[in-house]
């Protein structure tokens, strides 16, 4: 009722004790990390290494904004050459999951991006799915230039500096699963 005064519960005289809460350990988000995960039930093509990278934001800005440009000009025909699997709940792709864990124990919703006809995937990770899907489009980008680097030499990122940074971050010698040279399967 409006006409009782309710008595303030709060009483600045009395201390309370300070609440700490544990520190949640978390995946970085905007940095491309290396993982690894058996995929050959998939595709018996794609390589066990690749890049992995998180967002939360759903301003397209900044490494995210023109990702489907730099797309267009890696690839023939993106639209038909790439592929989304959205594993929300980290079911259908455990090695994935378990990938991602390696770095820290955080769970998160991810997309996979496979690209068969150049044999790479890669892996956005996020709250909404259409933040999932444009980490691992940017990604997948990333890992396409590592490979064009290494077969064909550097690509011309000048129109694209927030990418060409995020590439420079990933050392391809150290971590790219590369088949030999007498593998038949390429």
């Amino acid at each position: 009722r409006p006409d009782v005064q309710r008595p303030d519960v709060r009483r600045p005289d009395v201390q309370r004790p300070e609440v700490r809460r544990p520190e949640v350990r978390r995946l970085p988000r905007d940095v491309p990390l290396i993982i690894n995960a058996d995929l050959t039930d998939v595709s018996p093509d794609l390589c066990g290494s690749t890049i992995a990278l998180g967002t939360d934001s759903r301003e397209n800005h900044g490494i995210y904004r023109d990702v489907d440009d730099l797309l267009c000009i890696l690839l023939e025909d993106p639209f038909n050459d790439l592929q989304y699997i959205d594993d929300r709940k980290g079911t259908i792709y455990l090695e994935v999951k378990d990938a991602l864990q390696r770095h820290c124990p955080e769970q998160v919703s991810f997309c996979i991006a496979f690209c068969p006809c150049r044999r790479v995937w890669a892996v956005g990770f996020g709250f909404a799915w259409q933040c999932r899907e444009r980490a691992a489009k940017v990604a997948l980008a990333a890992r396409l230039i590592v490979q064009a680097a290494a077969e064909e030499g550097e690509p011309d990122l000048s129109a694209f500096p927030e990418i060409e940074e995020l590439t420079r971050n990933v050392d391809s010698e150290t971590w790219l699963d590369e088949p030999a040279e007498d593998d038949p399967s390429f």
